[in-house]
């Protein structure tokens, strides 16, 4: 890894260059204004991420992730040591550094990769080389410890099993690190720039891809999330230092592989990113087979079977089996998210008001798949409704597959409270407002537990209930191991209401418009 200090040019060379930067912004007047057009389309759409701030911050639950012994895990989960609450900024690269290529030569200025953030399947990388269909971290020494193992990094881009463990662990095909000599005999003297921020999505098409909490409450949001440590100022309308991303990559995936069956996927990329442009399977083999250089300025790679590595997925902190496990306890501002909220927000002409009394939403499974008893979901809606009244609640029962996309996250915005079984509709909790009194009721099996939609609540600020029959629990303490019971997705699951209502009192208490 490499950070280089630019020298400080004499005096008389700043008035050469000032001379001559005033002599040719004279000559460039006259010429074409296509650069400085660029430049105002630039600005454009990082302004399109500025509103107006406000100082309000919800904090975040955040996990020690470090290496321990077996013997201190649990004591470890119990009491989390404190971590830093602000991750220090790094600016982004000045795109005039990188503009169009990128020199390779002499060796003493070898431009080599930084790696700013290596979290186990979502890591980012300064300058992150490919050619042939091969990423190249090009480093000073390849045996630094603090460069993460491949299969951390990448993968063969196959859908992790407990039966492929072997077959998914990346080649010198997928990636290699090596040092600047190597570098130099591989990849050339220059290489062609692919400038701005960029997330590299390396799972292959449809099955994960292709669903909508997995291809937005895990890639997308945690692309986002590794992407914002750089900027922990980030405001509650979502003011932030940090350009949208130039491109989305799907690699391994052509055009219809990551369309879900609703549509949520293509409609929430576009709307959150609206500037961004689509990369499929034929645009990475365009690049493989032009034999060409190129480098990512920056990127987020992410990998799912990667991610299978992380220290609460199968590492030492085990308890999670996710693939986001890690990267939703990485340290950034309470605000991470809301650049890409407010930006959905604003193009389905959301205004973000604060509701005048809570919203609770319970969104229905009632005749699909996981679903409550009908006695337990008749005795849910009577019981919230008669709260609502009681408490001044605004009561919502949504089925979410008869209403419009733009209905459901208009309603979603509006919720301060998401009470659901398990399931896609629980994803929907990206588009809540993160205040003190935000939650989400997560309805479950008996003996059976996921941690899909309690990882984005708790990295949002939100406060995740597990429900189980007549227990609410609301601490990673008390939730059941992971497991899949053979009922798991059956229509029969039960639910205390009152034990629900208690909770959901106490947490609503204090509400004040």
């Amino acid at each position: 890894m490499s950070f280089r200090a630019s020298r400080v040019p004499k005096r008389g060379t700043i008035t050469l260059v000032v001379v001559l930067c005033v002599f040719g912004l004279v000559i460039h007047s006259r010429g074409s204004s296509r650069s400085a057009l660029e430049a105002s389309n630039e600005a454009r759409r990082s302004l399109e991420w500025a509103t107006t701030d406000d100082t309000s911050t919800v904090p975040e639950l955040h996990y020690h992730d470090h290496d321990h012994s077996s013997d201190e895990i649990d004591n470890l989960i119990a009491h989390p040591p404190p971590r830093s609450s602000q991750p220090q900024p790094i600016n982004p690269p000045s795109p005039s550094s990188m503009n169009g290529y990128l020199q390779l030569t002499p060796r003493s200025s070898f431009p080599t990769t930084n790696i700013l953030l290596p979290v186990a399947g979502y890591t980012m990388f300064d300058r992150l080389f490919l050619k042939g269909g091969t990423l190249y971290v090009v480093v000073d020494d390849p045996r630094d410890p603090n460069i993460p193992q491949l299969k951390r990094m990448t993968s063969t881009a196959i859908v992790p099993t407990a039966n492929n463990l072997v077959e998914r662990i990346p080649t010198d095909k997928e990636m290699r690190v090596i040092n600047v000599d190597e570098a130099q005999k591989i990849l050339g003297e220059s290489a062609i720039v692919i400038d701005g921020f960029s997330i590299y999505l390396n799972d292959p098409g449809g099955i994960f891809m292709n669903h909508y909490y997995h291809y937005w409450a895990e890639l997308i949001f945690g692309a986002w999330k590794a992407y914002t440590t750089l900027d922990p100022n980030i405001t509650r309308k979502g003011h932030t230092i940090l350009p949208p991303p130039r491109r989305i990559v799907y690699p391994h995936a052509d055009e219809p592989d990551w369309r879900d069956g609703p549509g949520l996927n293509a409609l929430l990329t576009k709307a959150a990113f609206p500037s961004t442009a689509l990369e499929y399977r034929r645009d990475s083999e365009d690049r493989e087979d032009s034999g060409l250089t190129y480098v990512f300025e920056r990127v987020v790679l992410v990998d799912r079977a990667a991610g299978s590595y992380g220290m609460k997925c199968n590492g030492p902190l085990k308890f999670t089996f996710k693939m986001n496990g890690d990267i939703m306890g990485e340290p950034s501002s309470p605000n991470w998210y809301q650049p890409v909220r407010q930006s959905v927000l604003r193009a389905f002409g959301v205004p973000d008001v604060p509701p005048k009394r809570p919203v609770v939403t319970y969104i229905s499974r009632q005749g699909g798949r996981r679903s409550l008893r009908d006695e337990d979901h008749d005795a849910l809606v009577a019981g919230l409704t008669a709260a609502g009244e009681k408490n001044n609640w605004e009561i919502v029962v949504a089925r979410m597959q008869y209403m419009s996309k733009k209905e459901q996250v208009i309603l979603s915005a509006r919720t301060t409270v998401m009470i659901g079984v398990h399931g896609n509709g629980l994803s929907h909790q990206v588009w809540m407002d993160p205040t003190p009194f935000s939650a989400v009721f997560e309805i479950v099996v008996e003996g059976g537990w996921s941690y899909d939609f309690a990882l984005p609540a708790e990295a949002l600020g939100f406060r995740h209930y597990g429900v189980s029959g007549d227990v609410v629990n609301d601490s990673v303490l008390n939730y059941p191991k992971v497991g899949f019971p053979p009922n798991f997705h059956g229509r029969n699951l039960t639910a205390s209401t009152p034990a629900i209502l208690k909770v959901l009192t106490k947490r609503l208490a204090g509400w004040h418009a």
